[in-house]
């Protein structure tokens, strides 16, 4: 029986950051969702299953696993929310043919079926062959805001599967404070006076990263491959910058996808960051209410209550901020956002939309496509036709979201 991993129906609530990259790539801690599940589950997991124009456009961090491998066949689905272990994958192969276990809200987290990985509508499908189920009470993610909040508990995980702490590393060229775990990579380039604190978690610093002189990395901190800490950047604890990114100023629980850029002053906190985003200096976002009560921040479009006392922004993929940006507590951008001006923006701002308090339009396709292929370029990354395609159906999927907040905006701006 083949073990698959698939996406199922709620990637919707993890927008904008799967709006152009499958569940599966998501990262928190060090390690993708996909390679956490395949790794911690002993390489027993297949192939990958999600909708199929995301699996055409991913261009980065390709696994060697199949996706969407054709063909029905007798398999076991595993959900890709779910955090595996090897005890929940022996619960799990214990199903037979319908057989399913579910949350208290019934969404499957797996289940026995015989289905074709490369169906469009495979996850309709999988909740179609259910016909007996059994509840379990697993750590799954449930929205995006969750990613932070395992992410700093994820590194430690995650450096513990790949053995890093049993390798040595010359941790004499920078100053350690505490007695915990840290980690540096092959080809790290690190300045004077910089101060690894593992005093409450690990810090792991990948092949190639470049630490200039005064930075302080808090752990849990993980800093990915080929990605640059500017000179004196505070990251305090939580902080997790993917591969390829130039970070400075301060942050504070930050998860940063990769091949994104924050490198000026200004604060970010409990904000996730997705790919080829720019931060222009002194852009700062709120993480935290004056009220000290928590936060409500969209999921797929609608308000909903977290729960969390600090929640700062989800920026969505080639979202740029200009000068002195300033983003509210909750604040969540679609695809390819272009925002500058003085004042709080909206706290929800639909994809490719270009403007200032007071005044946006329509962020034109052509314009935001020539301008991604600009910026990834500059990263040696070649946009291929389907990651193209992707960002030009995104703009038309997203028409009737944008024109809705276009006119509600100029409404009230006739009003005032």
């Amino acid at each position: 029986m083949r073990i698959i991993l698939y996406e199922d129906r709620l990637w919707r609530r993890f927008l904008p950051l799967t709006a152009l990259r499958s569940i599966h790539e998501l990262r928190c801690g060090i390690l993708p969702l996909w390679e956490k599940s395949v790794l911690r589950l002993g390489g027993l997991v297949e192939a990958l299953a999600c909708r199929p124009g995301v699996a055409e456009a991913w261009i980065l961090d390709r696994p060697d696993l199949p996706l969407n491998p054709p063909g029905a066949a007798e398999s076991l689905w595993l959900n890709a929310r779910v955090m595996w272990n090897q005890e929940r994958l022996d619960m799990a192969l214990e199903l037979t043919e319908g057989q399913a276990l579910t949350d208290e809200t019934g969404n499957v987290l797996a289940v026995s079926a015989t289905l074709d990985a490369a169906d469009p509508d495979l996850a309709d499908r999988i909740a179609e062959r259910v016909v007996e189920t059994t509840p379990v009470d697993w750590p799954q993610l449930r929205a995006w805001f969750d990613l932070l909040r395992i992410s700093p508990e994820e590194i430690l995980r995650d450096a513990r599967t790949l053995n890093l702490f049993e390798t040595h590393t010359p941790l004499e060229m920078v100053h350690l404070m505490g007695d915990g775990d840290a980690w540096l990579g092959d080809g790290v380039t690190v300045g004077p006076n910089v101060t690894l604190d593992t005093r409450e978690g690990p810090v792991v610093v990948d092949d190639g990263a470049t630490l200039l002189p005064g930075a302080y990395l808090q752990g849990s901190c993980y800093i990915g491959k080929g990605t640059l800490v500017r000179a004196n950047t505070t990251l305090y604890e939580g902080c997790s910058i993917g591969k390829r990114c130039k970070v400075g100023g301060e942050l504070h629980n930050v998860l940063m996808l990769g091949h994104a850029n924050k490198q000026h002053e200004g604060y970010l906190g409990n904000a996730v960051i997705a790919s080829w985003v720019n931060l222009g200096a002194g852009t700062s976002n709120s993480d935290l209410k004056n009220t000290y009560g928590t936060v409500t921040t969209a999921v797929d479009g609608e308000p909903v209550a977290t729960g969390l006392m600090f929640l700062g922004c989800c920026l969505g993929d080639h979202t740029k901020t200009s000068i002195g940006t300033i983003l509210n507590t909750g604040t969540v951008t679609g695809v390819s956002c272009n925002l500058f001006g003085a004042g709080f923006h909206p706290v929800t701002i639909p994809d490719f939309v270009w403007g200032q308090p007071g005044g946006y339009k329509d962020y034109r396709v052509e314009n935001a496509v020539a301008t991604a292929r600009t910026v990834m370029g500059r990263r040696h990354v070649e946009m291929s036709p389907a990651y193209e395609n992707l960002l030009r159906s995104r703009f038309e999927a997203t028409g009737e979201t944008r024109q809705d907040f276009l006119g509600r905006r100029m409404h009230r701006s006739r009003k005032g």
